[in-house]
């Protein structure tokens, strides 16, 4: 049963506060603000006082106040003051024995002259001391006594709201003040309680413990103080120990870092109430074999710790469990485990990596191009990427080597990247999707304390099939010889598509045939998305060959796309090219003189070259030049079907063959006579020669015995030129001189 005996007094604190500028300095002195903890009434209370600022300093300054002027006048009291640190004074105000209204100076002075009148910062303030005896008021509650500097009580019992608590025998009951000056020892315990501390301290905690009673009975015990009672309490004497009244709460269970670093573990210890619990011991047990140092904390108001833990053993990938328990006397105690990671570079292990629930390792399989459209997935163009990270709301990057990832699977293609960062959700699991609309293997890289990758093939399906290219290895053929047509597929991307059905046929007329004797074959393409055949042609045919390729679709539907309009099946397509058409020239067997003109004149022994285009014959046959039946040269057909003979003299009647795999054509050369035609003897030699048909200026030198003595021009196109040279014996010869060589008269003459 619960018995309480409190007695309220109306209670009023007037409190004015001015601020008085202090002293110029480097750095300014100020009181901001002072309170004063609770009421006051005529008798033995005393109150916690409490100033804040700026720039205080207790080496050199000292706090002082005046009651009325005067720090000795009156009976109120200040005292205690003490400057914590550079925001803080402290100290008491006494209760006053005579009741009324106070005015209170609070200084910061230099301790040189620690006076109100050399003051470096002020706040003054009044006080109201009501007329009654004193008294205590205390109120259960579960919370430190320094936390209360604003109620109207001094002495309380921290204990559940129920006031019921379990003890065995020997464990303790807490109580905490607020206060101490002015408050008696706590005295007149009634069994079966004992008071261990004879006197509480500010914010300080007292014990009472259990004395001799019989277990499992209901017991009352009351504190008094001053011959008031200041709480009661209803105590179940138990043979076992609390029962669990206490929950911790880690705020992350599992946490990475690198090796050698300091971990803090922090959490919350909260009652079964739900309320944070002061003064709960903390601390971490490491499991197993691992070994490291563990620093333990104690709970502070709001029922909040950090302990700190440093591996001494570990290496990287390894991990360590630490039992984190937390325990306080009237409210048991509760554990939970905190694993450690240690990595190398401090980033989250991870594992499980799956694309399509198939373990990373294991998978082969592949996903498809959106052949439908870009503006969403579906299930054969996208594939989930899952792995699992040792710690929740880890940050894990991604990346591929092909197309886009993105985190959810129905975001359009647009708005993906080849790299993210996934955070994993409270299970530790992370996801993201990848799309692509470029075939080929896409390389998957996981980055977290390891690199781990992975690959999925992306393909383009038949259904995707919908531009057909075509050509010809030549667009001029000759009769008997065979051109190769290739068709190429892909799809809306650029992707080649593999194993797609063309239909390959050669218009009416069309000059040549395909294997078999065939107008019209399907060729279906390989995995690079092509396909060829050869077009025959006779040695009768010429002409044109029609080529035309379509896709075997007669419509634009699921099979494939070959004759789809723009903007279908997806937005922003293209007008499919299912269809396309080319013309090869083809040319009968032959041999077509191209030099040296027909009948053009030519001097005896004057250099030419012949040449003739050869159509049906394959590059590097034999071409033959043929001065009656006697062969003088012979050349090969070049890849272009040309063949040429250089350097050819011009003898005879001009009359040449040339003949390739059995044609032949003439080459009908004129030749004109070049040469000495006779010698006249004088006082000296007028050699006559017959210019043949070197042209107008061309010099003519004349020999003998194979140098040089004389030379004359032509200067008329077939006029005879005389050349007059003293007279001597020996052999007269006439030439001239061309890019190609000399180019010797038809015979020489001979003088004696």
């Amino acid at each position: 049963m619960l018995r309480v005996l409190v007695v309220l007094f109306a209670l009023a604190i007037f409190v004015a506060s001015g601020v008085f500028a202090a002293p110029a300095m480097a750095v300014p002195v100020v009181l901001s603000a002072v309170v004063v903890d609770g009421p006051l009434r005529a008798g033995s209370f005393t109150q916690g006082l409490h100033a804040s600022g700026s720039g205080l300093s207790a080496a050199s300054m000292t706090a002082v106040a005046e009651v009325d002027g005067n720090s000795s006048a009156g009976s109120l009291t200040v005292g205690g003051l003490v400057i914590a640190n550079a925001t803080s004074v402290y100290g008491q105000v006494s209760d006053a024995s005579v009741p009324g209204t106070y005015f209170i100076t609070l200084c910061i002075a230099p301790k040189t002259n620690p006076t109100c009148s050399a003051a470096l910062a002020q706040r003054a303030f009044t006080m109201q001391v009501a007329g009654s005896p004193a008294s205590m008021v205390v109120e259960p509650i579960n919370q430190s006594a320094a936390a209360n500097v604003a109620t109207t009580y001094a002495v309380k019992v921290s204990d559940a709201a129920s006031r019921v608590t379990q003890l065995a025998s020997g464990e303790s009951l807490s109580v905490m003040a607020s206060a101490s000056a002015g408050v008696p020892a706590v005295s007149d315990v009634d069994a079966p309680l004992t008071g261990l501390n004879p006197r509480l301290r500010v914010a300080g905690i007292g014990t009472f413990t259990l004395a001799n009673d019989t277990a499992g009975t209901l017991t009352e015990g009351t504190v008094t103080s001053n011959g008031f009672v200041i709480d009661s309490v209803t105590v179940y004497l138990a043979t076992d120990p609390p029962p669990h009244d206490i929950s911790l709460i880690l705020d992350t269970p599992t946490s990475v870092t690198t090796l050698g670093a300091t971990v803090v573990i922090g959490g919350v210890v909260l009652t079964s109430a739900g309320e944070p619990l002061f003064g709960a011991e903390v601390s971490g047990t490491i499991s197993g074999t691992d070994t490291g140092i563990t620093t333990p904390d104690t709970t502070g108001v709001d029922g909040r710790f950090e302990i700190t833990y440093e591996s001494s053993s570990d290496t990287s990938g390894q991990h360590d469990a630490i039992a984190v328990t937390a325990s306080e006397t009237t409210h048991g105690s509760d554990s939970e485990e905190a694993m450690v990671y240690f990595t190398s570079n401090g980033r989250t292990p991870i594992s499980d990596l799956t694309i399509g629930g198939i373990p990373a390792g294991d998978y082969t399989g592949s996903i498809n191009v959106p052949y439908t459209g870009i503006a969403s997935t579906t299930d054969d163009t996208a594939v989930e990427v899952r792995f699992i990270a040792a710690v929740p709301g880890a940050e894990v990057e991604l990346s591929t080597s092909r197309g886009v990832l993105n985190i959810d699977d129905a975001v359009k293609w647009s708005r993906g990247s080849s790299s993210l960062v996934v955070t994993t959700d409270e299970r530790g699991v992370g996801i993201a999707y990848l799309h692509s609309t470029q075939t080929g293997a896409a390389r998957l890289s996981v980055s977290a304390s390891r690199v781990i990758t992975a690959a999925s093939a992306v393909v383009s399906p038949v259904k995707a099939a919908r531009d057909v290219s075509l050509s010809v290895e030549s667009a001029h053929i000759t009769a008997r010889q065979r051109d190769v047509v290739t068709i190429v597929v892909r799809d809306a991307f650029g992707n080649a598509v593999p194993e797609s059905l063309v239909d390959i046929s050669l218009a009416a007329g069309s000059a040549g045939r395909f294997a078999g004797g065939k107008r019209q074959v399907s060729l279906r393409t390989d995995s690079s998305g092509s396909a060829q055949t050869e077009v025959i042609t006779n040695a009768l045919d010429r002409g044109e060959i029609t080529v035309i390729a379509r896709g075997d679709s007669p419509e634009c539907d699921s099979g494939n796309q070959f004759l789809c309009p723009v903007n279908e099946p997806g937005a922003g397509f293209k007008v499919a090219s299912g269809a396309q058409r080319v013309v090869v020239k083809v040319e009968g067997r032959g041999v077509h003189v191209i030099a040296p003109r027909r009948n053009i004149p030519l001097s005896t022994n004057q250099f030419f070259v012949a040449s003739a285009r050869v159509t049906g014959v394959a590059a590097g046959e034999i071409a033959l030049l043929k001065m009656g039946r006697r062969e003088i040269a012979r050349a090969r057909v070049s890849v272009d079907g040309t063949v040429r003979f250089p350097a050819i003299r011009a003898v005879g009647d001009g009359v040449y063959g040339m003949s390739v795999n059995g044609m032949a054509a003439r080459v009908q050369v004129k030749v004109v006579a070049f040469g000495i035609s006779g010698i006249q003897r004088a006082q000296s030699l007028a050699v006559n020669v017959s210019p043949g048909a070197w042209s107008h200026g061309t010099v003519l030198s004349l020999t003998r015995n194979g140098r040089v003595i004389a030379k004359a021009r032509v200067m008329r196109l077939h006029q005879a030129v005389v050349i007059r040279v003293p007279q001597m014996s020996g052999t007269y010869q006439v030439q001239v001189r061309t890019r190609l060589g000399i180019v010797p008269g038809a015979r020489a003459f001979v003088v004696r």
